[in-house]
């Protein structure tokens, strides 16, 4: 039996097509949840990888104190020369010994995975230099150059708790602008320094922009001299204090 016109209507008009604007609204939800799903990986990435930049400056801290044991309690250098070499070789070099598990480039433990890393030259690794995130606190940092020279001892830290060893830095490219927009260039510290991190009124702070870099979400890891680690706020506990004061924590006072 044929079936009424009208019901044939109806169910014509139940299965019409999707309209464009309903595509456009589906396709706004997908755009807004991946968007937010891409910022949520970018978070946990980025948390996992400071994470990882802490243990690394731990590890560092260990290696520091075994070489203190080593060498009559005195602190590793930030650049010094071995007996047996002519280079003077940077602080990374002498604390290998202690850290087992560094490759022939210096990856490892002296690289924060959120840091730009550059292959070292043939020549930077015949001298005895290492491409690295972290650099020693050059405000009270020593350097020996000889043998004879010795560096100091860890005693002579006034306060060892509160006073930064080693720091995240990078190659500022715009050291003038504000800390949040500040850019590393992403050059292998190996290749023009010893490794060492400046602080405010270091007088080659601007001319020599090896600085402490806020790479991790405007903070910047640091490993204290008594071992612990900590990440700092760069304005507020960094740019913003004034050597001498109760809050400064690079000026061994």
């Amino acid at each position: 039996m044929k079936l009424p016109l009208h019901v044939n209507r109806s169910k014509l008009s139940s299965a019409r097509g999707i309209t464009l604007v309903e595509v456009i609204v589906v396709i706004a939800i997908v755009a807004v949840l991946t968007g937010i799903l891409i910022a949520g990986v970018g978070r946990i990435k980025e948390s996992a990888n400071a994470s990882k930049c802490l243990a690394n400056l731990r590890q560092i801290g260990v290696a520091s104190a075994l070489y203190c044991v080593d060498h009559n309690q005195r602190l590793v250098p930030i650049v010094g020369r071995l007996p047996e070499s002519s280079y003077h070789k940077t602080w990374r070099v002498h604390l290998e010994p202690y850290l087992p598990d560094q490759t022939a480039e210096g990856k490892g433990v002296f690289w924060c995975p959120s840091g730009a890393y550059n292959e070292p030259t043939n020549s930077t690794k015949a001298s005895g230099t290492r491409p690295a995130s972290y650099g020693i606190n050059n405000y009270i940092g020593l350097h020996s150059v000889s043998v004879a020279q010795e560096s100091a001892f860890i005693s002579d830290v006034k306060n060892p708790t509160g006073t930064i060893f080693v720091a995240d830095i990078g190659l500022v490219a715009n050291l003038g602008d504000d800390p949040s927009d500040w850019v590393d260039r992403g050059e292998s510290v190996a290749t023009t320094s010893y490794g060492y991190a400046r602080f405010p009124e270091d007088p080659l702070w601007s001319s020599d922009p090896w600085n402490v870099f806020p790479r991790h979400g405007g903070h910047v890891n640091v490993l204290f001299y008594d071992g612990h680690v900590g990440s700092l706020d760069v304005v507020t506990d960094i740019m913003d204090v004034t050597v001498g004061s109760r809050e400064c924590m690079y000026d061994n006072e």
